[in-house]
């Protein structure tokens, strides 16, 4: 059984200047760490007039139990005008891709063609008017240069340009890089329960902050003010994790638990009942039930 899940932050690529990004949450559920690959495969064909993909450092070794974000970067420059569709499949770099084909996932990339239209004639005094606007402007800017002193240079402007991850599984907390241009004091808000985020300051450009577990696959919408600038809103998706089957605990000594547990993605709630043996006594839930990667079992220690 595959023990690799899967999934994106969105099946349609958004362009901005005809390139874009998605996140691929990619989970590993099995018993031991997994050389990972994260695989980027065209429906069509490749080559000249086709969308490039890249994955930064598509091949990972991920922990028992851990989530690792993978972001695919798509660029369209010279590409025809069309729908191109990509198959994401994440396989153990010791299989072949075609072994994990079920757990691939498709995004879509749409080009639309950007009519350029014919260059309209200019009438020679048009130009000439243009010409001379241009001396008259030079000769009023070194003016006022040698008047007033060097113009200072303009503010940069502020603004948002990333949030890495932008999902998580909604049963766990999931940490998050935003990234841009920010003054202080910066504030972030959860706009649909009205409460504020701390946020932790990591450098002039970067701040990260916490999104807390919930309690069923959501979209919470952050608005992010700088200086009193409000910089506009970010979606940040809350996906299903993959199920697991809960191991049998019971009998097992508390570091034995311990380590079944976070071999299998699941985190123990140990109550200490008394007695000198300690070990599991009871479970819930029980063996062999199917729950949430990331989901708490109790077990009593006797």
């Amino acid at each position: 059984m595959k023990q690799l899940s899967m999934t994106l932050s969105s099946a349609h690529v958004t362009l901005v200047n005809g390139k874009g990004t998605v996140t691929a949450s990619v989970g590993n559920a099995s018993a031991a760490p997994q050389r990972v690959v994260l695989g980027v495969f065209p429906s069509g064909g490749s080559g000249a007039g086709v969308p490039s993909a890249t994955v930064e450092e598509p091949l990972r070794t991920i922990p028992t139990g851990v989530v690792e974000q993978y972001e695919v970067a798509f660029d369209t420059t010279g590409a025809a005008p069309g729908t191109y569709s990509f198959k994401l499949i994440p396989y153990s770099a010791d299989d072949a891709p075609e072994d994990y084909a079920e757990l691939g996932r498709s995004v879509e990339i749409t080009v639309i063609e950007t009519p350029v239209p014919p260059p309209k004639a200019k009438p020679w005094w048009i130009l000439i008017l243009i010409g001379a606007l241009v001396v008259v402007g030079i000769v009023v800017a070194v003016v006022l240069a040698t008047s007033q002193g060097s113009t200072p240079a303009p503010t940069p402007t502020l603004m948002v340009t990333a949030m890495t991850p932008s999902s998580g599984f909604f049963n766990t907390a999931t940490t998050v890089t935003m990234t841009g241009r920010f003054d202080e004091p910066t504030t972030l808000v959860d706009k649909m329960h009205d409460s504020d985020i701390p946020l932790t300051r990591v450098s002039d450009t970067e701040y990260t902050f916490v999104m807390p577990a919930t309690s069923h696959p959501q979209g919470i919408e952050l608005g992010v003010t700088s200086a009193g600038h409000n910089l506009g809103s970010v979606t940040f998706e809350y996906t299903e994790p993959p199920l697991v089957v809960t191991p049998f605990f019971q009998g097992l000594t508390i570091d034995q638990a311990q380590a079944l547990a976070a071999a299998t993605g699941l985190v123990l709630d140990i109550q200490f009942i008394g007695g000198t043996n300690s070990t599991v006594f009871s479970q819930d839930p029980p063996a062999g039930q199917q729950v949430w990667l990331g989901s708490t079992i109790h077990v009593a220690v006797l």
